[in-house]
């Protein structure tokens, strides 16, 4: 386990930690929503271990529950999840639409430095001179993976 991976664990289970008397409230299971934009499977796998770990630390189950852009959504209207793994574009949006509030925020490690950016790209045509800049596609159309896809859009 890399130490970066184990400090991550342990910032979560101290967060979760404090927050023990919310979670006596919150039935035998403690439901964590992850987005799964690479897919369920994936996400199942790159989570169940965090979800192990936590009940080893704080003796709690934990559930992974992976789910879509509008899953996430409906789920966190529903009330049927405790916790949200997702991306910031989708956090503003629940926030917004249904108040829920962070606690923690991930910070990715990469060759020894802390990625603290988010950002996606517009890819033109070769033959298109005209595309250069943001301001370049006013009055022009695009394709995008979706609206709601913060690193897609």
């Amino acid at each position: 386990m890399s130490v970066v991976r184990h400090r991550y664990w342990w910032g979560l289970a101290l967060v979760l930690l404090c927050f023990q008397n919310s979670l006596a409230n919150t039935g035998e299971v403690v439901h964590i929503g992850v987005l799964a934009h690479r897919g369920k499977a994936q996400a199942l796998q790159r989570w169940r271990e965090t979800a192990n770990y936590l009940h080893e630390s704080i003796h709690k189950a934990f559930d992974i529950v992976p789910l879509d852009l509008d899953e996430m959504s409906l789920a966190v209207q529903a009330g049927s999840i405790d916790f949200v793994l997702t991306n910031p574009g989708n956090y503003v949006t629940l926030e917004s639409e249904y108040g829920i509030s962070r606690i923690l925020t991930m910070q990715t490690l990469e060759k020894n430095q802390t990625l603290v950016r988010y950002g996606a790209v517009i890819i033109s045509r070769a033959d298109r001179n005209d595309i250069h800049s943001l301001n370049d596609l006013r009055n022009k159309s695009f394709m995008a993976v979706s609206p709601d896809a913060f690193g897609g859009f």
